[in-house]
């Protein structure tokens, strides 16, 4: 003979039963087991730069052991400028940095923020003259006015491209990629 089996309906909580319905209860406790948008953060790599590509391109060897190219996030190095790859490389070569990225461009390279110990590269290199802040982006405000401003004083005080007549930003003489 087979024995029967009797199956018990769960018993409501006595705080909970009146409260809440158990379609809704159900519900709020999936949207707590989402993470919310505010503290969702940015990606972040953390390796060794092992190549300077030019002045606004490196390749990173990462921590996990992969290689990755990286375009760093707005800015744009002068094409026949070669001090900006120059001086990149001796900053940055062979040093443990950290990248902060949210997208890759359509080379597939990733796009993001080049730090070395605290020091913003990207900005470095707009306040030394050797990079363009990327002006039709889509930035942050206290980003932009960051940027800005890096690009105003190494213009005033004719810093790396600055020094040179006729600067044209690439952006009005190709399509940025």
């Amino acid at each position: 003979m087979i024995p029967t089996v009797q199956v018990l309906e769960p018993m409501p909580h006595p705080l909970l039963s009146g409260l809440f319905p158990s379609g809704l209860l159900l519900f709020g406790l999936l949207l707590l087991a989402l993470p919310s948008a505010a503290s969702a953060t940015p990606n972040e790599l953390h390796g060794t730069v092992i190549a300077v590509i030019d002045g606004d391109t490196i390749r990173l060897r990462t921590s996990g052991g992969n290689r990755q190219r990286i375009k760093l996030h707005a800015i744009v190095a002068p094409r026949h400028h070669h001090d900006s790859a120059t001086i990149l490389r001796d900053w940055i070569l062979q040093q443990p940095v950290r990248v902060v990225w949210e997208s890759r461009d359509r080379y597939r390279r990733i796009v993001g923020t080049l730090y070395l110990d605290q020091r913003e590269i990207n900005l470095e290199l707009v306040a030394a003259g050797l990079a363009w802040f990327f002006h039709p982006g889509d930035y942050p405000d206290a980003m932009r006015e960051r940027y800005q401003q890096a690009e105003a004083e190494a213009r005033s005080n004719q810093l790396g491209l600055w020094a040179e007549p006729a600067q044209l930003p690439p952006w009005e003489g190709y399509q940025r990629p």
